[in-house]
């Protein structure tokens, strides 16, 4: 898939369910005690990985394929996986992406139970979507379903580990700050050391970007308009000059392909100014540490 072509966000994190009100707390009916969950490679074509795969049941159904989204708020599914899975889910709701809020039929939910594994969750919400989603994957999987736990998301050992907190805060200068109360991961960055503000981790894009305004912070050169598919429609988004680095708690993130986008629907929604969005292709190699507890985010290396 070319990045400067016609870019499809296969994750949906931003049209369906991550700019939704929030999922009530779910509550935790195994052992809280530490997990390691495994995680399968999300191939959509041959040679292309898109994203990391759980196999999760809803309600006892039967096992769907979910994306590890956190980029996601809510668990959200398609209608045949709803019904198979006896999920009922009658109040509307309005998605939204980066370019416009999209039409799409979209109702939400509450999940009986959400089983991963050994580790299973009851009365979640969950959206349900009558828009047809990419070959192989049914939904998504929000990583805050997990922010009971220290997360610890290892993209190259296709692992999700879960730990329970420790007492005290955790040690290490190389965490970054991350926005509190947010389901999805907003962390403090400086783009290029000159520029700072909010940054997604969005493991569910198939893209990178900055805001339109960052780029011209940034005096970035702009290339040429792009087409980008998002699983709630088509927005226009500008190639910029490879080479923007995004930096976290002392460590950078050089990402080569880069768009600039509007991202003012994100961040009217969240709260948050979002400076820009980092996605799977950067993250796949990386590490990443999840304190939702103390609101602190750390990317590490393989």
């Amino acid at each position: 898939m070319d990045a400067f072509g016609t870019l499809a966000k296969t994750g949906i994190a931003l049209a369906l369910g991550a700019i939704c009100a929030g999922a009530a707390d779910p509550e935790l009916t195994v052992p809280y005690r530490s997990y390691k969950l495994p995680l399968e490679s999300y191939v959509p074509a041959p040679n292309l990985v898109e994203g990391m795969l759980l196999r999760v049941r809803i309600n006892g159904g039967p096992v769907l394929r979910l994306l590890l989204d956190t980029g996601a708020a809510d668990v959200t599914i398609d209608k045949r996986s709803a019904e198979r899975s006896g999920l009922k889910a009658t109040e509307p709701l309005q998605m939204v992406c980066p370019g416009q809020p999209s039409q799409d039929s979209v109702k939400a939910g509450v999940a009986e139970s959400i089983e991963i594994g050994p580790v299973a969750f009851h009365n979640y919400r969950t959206n349900v979507t009558a828009k047809r989603l990419p070959d192989g994957l049914e939904g998504v999987v929000p990583l805050s379903l997990f922010r009971g736990f220290l997360v610890r998301l290892d993209f190259p050992r296709k692992t999700l580990e879960l730990d329970p907190y420790p007492e005290g805060p955790l040690a290490g200068e190389e965490f970054a700050e991350a926005a509190a109360g947010q389901d999805l991961v907003f962390v403090k960055s400086a783009l290029n050391r000159r520029k700072e503000g909010w940054v997604l981790l969005d493991s569910g894009s198939s893209y990178t970007a900055v805001s339109t305004g960052a780029a011209r912070a940034l005096k970035s050169v702009f290339l040429s308009e792009v087409s980008i598919r998002a699983g709630a429609g088509e927005f226009t988004a500008e190639s910029i000059m490879p080479g923007v680095r995004f930096g976290f708690g002392g460590r950078e993130l050089a990402a080569e392909r880069v768009v600039a986008i509007d991202l003012s629907t994100l961040s009217r929604f969240t709260g948050v100014e979002v400076a820009g969005v980092v996605g799977f292709p950067e993250l796949r190699t990386r590490v990443l540490t999840v304190d939702y507890r103390d609101a602190r985010v750390r990317v590490g290396d393989r």
